[in-house]
């Protein structure tokens, strides 16, 4: 049924989706985490986003959000989930792991952790993003 949901969900057949996991008494959680990567491999961004705001935080966290969007090759849409991770750890691990290593820097930043800087430092290549990893280190140690 859960299959049957995301279908629905990515063929924007909402009302069918609904109705369905409703009669078949899906779980809040499993609902929300099939509707999370249906709407995502459907793009439909201005769904996701209005379902990203029916509470304050989704029973499945935000985390699902950032990797459907990624998986669907909409970086730009994952980054705006990310921000809404409480935790700036997590928030720095879902950074690197999209690759976005400015970001991941900003994060750990915001909280002036050494070591996570250190750690985002080590993972990144491109000479642009070394150089502004180590402005971030160099504001932080001031």
């Amino acid at each position: 049924a859960a299959e049957t949901v995301r279908l629905c969900y990515r063929h924007n057949h909402h009302k069918r989706g609904a109705k369905l996991a409703k009669d078949v008494k899906m779980p809040e959680k499993l609902l929300c985490a099939v509707k999370v990567e249906g709407l995502a491999e459907g793009n439909d961004w201005v769904e996701l986003d209005r379902l990203s705001k029916e509470k304050k935080t989704p029973p499945i966290g935000w985390a699902p959000f950032v990797q459907a969007c990624y998986a669907n090759r909409r970086v730009d849409e994952a980054l705006k989930y990310v921000g809404r991770i409480p935790d700036v750890t997590h928030r720095v691990e879902l950074c690197v792991w999209m690759e976005r290593y400015r970001e991941a820097a900003q994060a750990a930043a915001t909280v002036r952790d050494m070591e996570l800087l250190a750690s985002v430092r080590g993972r990144a290549s491109a000479p642009t993003d070394l150089a502004f990893i180590d402005n971030i280190i160099a504001d932080c140690s001031q």
